[in-house]
């Protein structure tokens, strides 16, 4: 479906630089896949924590009985037990997690329930730590993605913002290509720029017959929420910090002279402190 749009679109122009920013695998996808394969191999295991969960749950009485239980095992742990859907994998994790803690709690409600027959065996509880732990950095990953919603969401793109904000332009991303691997630094910065061009040619293209005038900084600044944690301005304001004493001793390179080339020609937007924290590069 995903190629049959972006086919479409190629033959009607729509497409900036021929499509190469409309989309990418889906990250979280590609995760789910390999995580589904990897569950397969222990699904005996997680099929009776699964129902045993399910079992418990199932009424308030056996609610109570397990209660019982778990005071018994002398367990004391903060969550009680939780549902998963099968065919989200991260739910399953959270259903895992828990549950492990009250292995010995299922063992004693075993004894106290004849009903219950899917209390798994000690080798099974073991599968179940070893796909917790499995699951456990994909889990970690696709929290820090799962937030992006956006087809263009890749690191080139990413960086295109840096670029179009005056406080930083390329020379942030020179500053951090270099501190984090000097030897390919030029390469990285130059393959982001030669795309981050190609896509201002485009839309110059397309706005040939339109006026086009230089934006001039705005004295007044909209103010955004502060970052919800001490600890992230501080790392933040480090590394801007770092930046500016980097870029300080940096020798400019001389550009062209397109629209572009004297936007990235002109100083770095300087603002205090104060207000580069609330600074909203997109009224800029």
């Amino acid at each position: 479906m995903q190629d049959h749009l972006k086919t479409h679109l190629r033959v009607q122009g729509n497409l900036m630089c021929d499509g190469e920013f409309f989309h990418i695998r889906c990250s979280a996808h590609v995760l789910n896949l390999i995580v589904q394969e990897g569950l397969k191999v222990a699904s005996e295991a997680l099929h009776k924590i699964r129902e045993s969960v399910k079992h418990i749950k199932g009424s308030d009485g056996r609610m109570l009985k397990f209660r019982d239980c778990v005071e018994d095992a002398g367990i004391n742990a903060s969550g009680g037990l939780r549902f998963d859907v099968s065919t989200r994998w991260n739910s399953t994790y959270l259903m895992l997690e828990i549950a492990l803690q009250y292995r010995k709690a299922f063992e004693f409600y075993k004894v106290a329930d004849i009903s219950y027959k899917y209390c798994p065996s000690d080798e099974e509880w073991e599968k179940g730590e070893r796909i917790c732990e499995f699951l456990e950095p994909f889990y970690e990953i696709t929290n820090l993605i799962s937030g992006s919603s956006y087809p263009t969401a890749n690191l080139i793109v990413l960086a295109f913002g840096a670029i179009l904000d005056p406080l930083l332009k390329d020379k942030f991303l020179k500053f951090c290509y270099t501190t984090l691997d000097a030897s390919t630094s030029e390469g990285k910065l130059k393959n982001v720029m030669d795309k981050f061009k190609g896509l201002y040619e485009e839309y110059v293209s397309y706005s040939t017959n339109q006026s086009v005038s230089l934006s001039q900084p705005s004295n007044e600044f909209n103010t955004l929420a502060k970052l919800s944690r001490e600890g992230n301005k501080a790392k933040k304001s480090k590394i801007i910090t770092d930046f500016k004493t980097w870029n300080s001793i940096e020798s400019r390179f001389v550009l062209g002279k397109n629209e572009l080339d004297i936007y990235f020609d002109d100083e770095l937007l300087e603002l205090n402190e104060e207000h580069s924290e609330d600074f909203d590069v997109l009224l800029y």
